[in-house]
This record gives C-alpha cells, structure tokens and sequence, in this order.
C-alpha cells in the first residue's frame, strides 16, 4: 500500500532531499527543498486487507470520447520517450483507459513495473477531477495498493467510476476519487486519489492542447476556456 500526502507543489530545477525510514514492515519518506520544507510525505507498508476495496468495479463501457494528450506528460505525451503514451476516454460513466505495456516498464522478473499502474491510476484521477470540476489542478493526496503483480504481457485496464467521485465538504475544490486497475481479468491494483483544483492551470494547459487536439476534444472537458 503506498500513501502519499502532497503538501507545496515541488518546484523546478532546486536541489531536492529526500529521507527514508523504517516503521516495523514500512517504509516511510520525507521529500523537502533545501530551507527544510516538505513537499512530500508518504509511507510504504504491505497490503494487509484486499477486501477494504471490494467495492470497486470497472463497468466495462465502450469507446466514448478521446480525452486530450499533450507532448511531454508523463502518463500521455507524444515526445516522451520515457512516458507511458497511454490514451484515455471517458462517456457519462467512467474515465478508462486500456494500456499496452511498453518496454521500459518491464522488470527483470516479467512484471509490470508499479510505477506505470500508479501513473495510469494518477492520470485516470486527474480526469475524474478535471471533468467534476471543468478545471485544472493537481493530485495531492495518493493512496495506491497493489493487489498482485501485473504480467507485463497482458493489456492494462483502469477504470474510474464518475459518480464515485465526491468534493470535500470544507473546501469543494478537492476531489477525492477511487479507481481500479485490471491486467486482464485480475484486480491488480486499486486508489483513492484526491484532485485539487489549481486556479488559473487550465487556462494554460488549454492553450497547449488547442495545439495538439480537436478542440471538441478539448472542450467536452474545459468548456469555459474554450470558447
């Protein structure tokens, strides 16, 4: 189970501390900037109950509409040749995506590296939010478990139910989402996810994508910056 609590946004091009410890069977981690700042706080433990998240479900819907991609992110981005270059979707229901594992992800044992399923998972949450709140923003809280390994071989599939997602009764611009990652037919892996709106963000990304995208594309999900 890996949980992680954002704090500040992480700034660009500062050197960075990052601190490890051991609680018991955890693994816990401080990431900070030079004053001693954290930016990031998280914890690395066992999956002790794979029940407590049997009550996500992928629906298993069809096509829908092509959610926007961009050049550099991570999880969609053309030019990144490190990136997932994974394409999402979404329709009334969910925000899904269906991956094909791509060779940098492999491990030496022929699992799929959890990196990959946490960015799908990130990603998927990401949508969820934006299309809640037809704003930009950022994850802020992240709460991943990992239920089996995921065979490098099988088609990934991650599913995020729309009506799931709920705002924050203090402060509506959190997000808190829930999505299920499946290799083939095996729950592999699961999050609770909270996207935090960020003011002023989509105006930006917006501009970027316009570049890239059909700007239907792009509308269905930022209606206000696209007129």
């Amino acid at each position: 189970m890996l949980a992680e609590v954002h704090r500040r946004r992480v700034p660009l091009g500062l050197p960075l501390t990052l601190r490890r410890a051991r609680e018991g069977s955890a693994e816990t981690f401080v990431l900070s900037d030079q004053a001693g700042g954290v930016l990031v706080d998280g914890r690395v433990a066992l999956l002790v109950s794979p029940a407590e998240h049997g009550a996500l479900r992928p629906d298993g819907n069809g096509a829908g509409h092509p959610l926007p991609i961009s050049r550099a992110c991570f999880a969609c981005g053309t030019d990144n040749e490190l990136g997932l270059r994974a394409r999402l979707a979404f329709d009334a229901d969910t925000v899904r995506a269906t991956w094909q594992p791509r060779a940098p992800f492999r491990r030496a044992d022929g699992s799929l590296a959890p990196a990959a399923l946490t960015t799908l998972l990130d990603e998927a949450a990401f949508w969820l939010g934006a299309l809640a709140t037809g704003e930009s923003g950022m994850t802020t809280e992240l709460r991943v478990a990992l239920h089996h390994p995921a065979p490098y071989e099988a088609l990934v599939t991650v599913t995020g139910a729309r009506a799931a997602v709920r705002p924050r009764n203090d402060d509506a611009r959190y997000q808190d989402t829930e999505i299920v990652a499946r290799a083939g037919d095996q729950i592999v892996a699961t999050a609770r996810i909270t996207f935090v709106v960020v003011r002023g963000a989509a105006r930006r990304l917006v501009s970027g994508m316009l570049g890239m995208n059909d700007p239907e594309c792009v509308r269905r999900v930022f209606p206000a910056y696209t007129r």
